[in-house]
């Protein structure tokens, strides 16, 4: 099957390259999956925009088995891609490296972690320490971004609906840096939830007292 560079969900801008994540074909909906290897898309934005040079493409199917994505996140080296499907792959590409070369990425099953973590992600955020995954459902899941990628103690995870049964279903998450406040936006249902982190320090442990 032709790999596809169609159908984006988002993306994420490393101060000079700005990448394109492909999730679903934007006509039919249908995840790249069944029709071909999607490909991550990088531009320039040094280069001229209608340049086809300035554009570069990469098919992480080189690493396993075919992801979708929605959105991205930067941490000031690496940018992520959270899985936009069920096979709960988050792939990590590391910017000071070749992005055509398999090398230069990194998945981690988070599966691994327990808890049926197999639905999609809607986007990712950073608060100066620690990568948030936001759920489609359920559980969030956390990175701490200076622990190794590949190692399951680098990660929590919160079912969300502990919280609150209302708590199920988030589209994509804002952080606010000054007030160190995630705000994670609502879509089944109107519950938006607060959590309070703590950039560039040691966040609170997740808890109901830290969610509002």
């Amino acid at each position: 099957m032709a790999a596809t560079a169609a159908g984006y969900e988002g993306g994420a801008l490393d101060g000079r390259y700005l990448y394109l994540t492909p999730c679903c074909d934007a006509l039919t909906g249908t995840p790249l999956a069944l029709q071909g290897p999607p490909l991550i898309t990088r531009f320039d934005t040094h280069g001229t925009f209608t340049d086809a040079g300035a554009w570069t493409t990469f098919d992480p199917t080189v690493l396993g088995p075919t992801n979708n994505f929605l959105g991205a996140a930067f941490d000031g080296r690496y940018v992520y891609l959270p899985p936009g499907d069920y096979r709960g792959q988050a792939t990590r590409y590391d910017t000071t490296a070749s992005f055509t070369a398999a090398g230069s990425w990194s998945n981690f099953d988070m599966s691994s972690l327990g808890g049926g973590i197999k639905n999609p992600f809607n986007g990712a955020r950073f608060d100066g320490r620690h990568l948030y995954f936001i759920p489609g459902a359920g559980v969030i899941v956390r990175y701490d971004t200076t622990a190794p990628f590949a190692s399951g103690t680098s990660w929590q995870t919160l079912d969300l609906t502990t919280l609150d049964p209302g708590a199920n279903g988030y589209v994509g998450g804002i952080f606010d840096g000054r007030y160190r406040y995630l705000y994670l936006v609502a879509y089944l249902g109107n519950l938006v939830l607060r959590f309070e982190a703590a950039p560039g320090g040691t966040p609170p442990a997740h808890s109901g007292a830290s969610f509002y």
